[in-house]
């Protein structure tokens, strides 16, 4: 007759159980260190796997369980650490990506409006409704991709005669493009009468508008900032003395 192994010991399975943990805990410390972001996750997975192995009174695996315990948390600190560094800079490239398709989508307002001008002897369109019924622009084109609210994003005055000029501001995003973590963390995009796209941080962009040319674009921005995104693609500005 075959005889069955003798059973084992409850206090040696326990032991072979908390061998397993510590391992398990020393191996995830160690990925937790080496493996970015993820390695948060493996951190406070050990931590616990870990904590497991030191509960259990044994002296069989207590240094392992303490050296897995004690890699997690510098894993986990170690991932804190290098998420706070990266923070800024991927909230950075996100805000400068906002703000390149802003200047992108200005610039092909530019292009719309030097369309209409070659088909007008070059005058400049009176609104941004005239240029989306022509199909030289979409609706899509006139939204900035920082702003929260659809629509219209953008304030648009032809300039008169007088005032056609390298520096002449004809249209410009209603609200400036706020970025974190930067000490002049605002500026605006605009375009100029000679079609060229332009940046101007928030305290740059009042002294822009100071200039004698662009005089009457400061005044008709205030009622423009106010405006709905509808008002702002139909608004056109009334001319000097009319």
């Amino acid at each position: 007759m075959t005889q069955l192994p003798p059973p084992i010991p409850l206090q040696v399975a326990g032991t072979e159980q908390k061998n397993r943990l510590a391992v398990w805990g020393l191996v995830l410390g160690i990925f937790s260190v080496f493996i970015p972001v993820a390695g948060m996750l493996l951190a406070m997975v050990g931590i616990v796997i870990s904590g497991k192995a030191l509960a259990r009174k044994t002296l069989a695996g207590q240094g392992m369980a303490a050296a897995g315990m004690t890699l997690c948390i510098l894993g986990w600190l170690a991932q804190l650490v290098l998420m706070l560094t990266l923070l800024p800079p991927l909230t950075n490239a996100r805000e400068l990506t906002k703000s390149a398709r802003c200047a992108m989508n200005l610039s092909q307002i530019g292009k719309a409006i030097a369309i209409y001008g070659a088909a007008h002897n070059d005058r400049f369109p009176p609104n941004l409704d005239v240029l989306l019924k022509d199909g030289s622009l979409t609706a899509e084109t006139l939204h900035c991709p920082a702003h929260t609210s659809a629509g219209c994003s953008y304030f648009y005055r032809a300039p008169d005669d007088d005032e056609i000029g390298s520096g002449t501001i004809i249209i410009c995003d209603v609200a400036f493009h706020s970025r974190k973590y930067r000490v002049n963390n605002t500026d605006r995009n605009y375009l100029r009468a000679d079609l060229s796209v332009q940046r101007s941080s928030e305290s740059g962009f009042p002294q822009l508008l100071q200039q004698p040319e662009n005089r009457r674009f400061a005044e008709e921005l205030a009622k423009g900032v106010t405006m709905t995104p509808q008002e702002r693609v139909t608004y056109t500005a009334p001319r000097d003395g009319k």
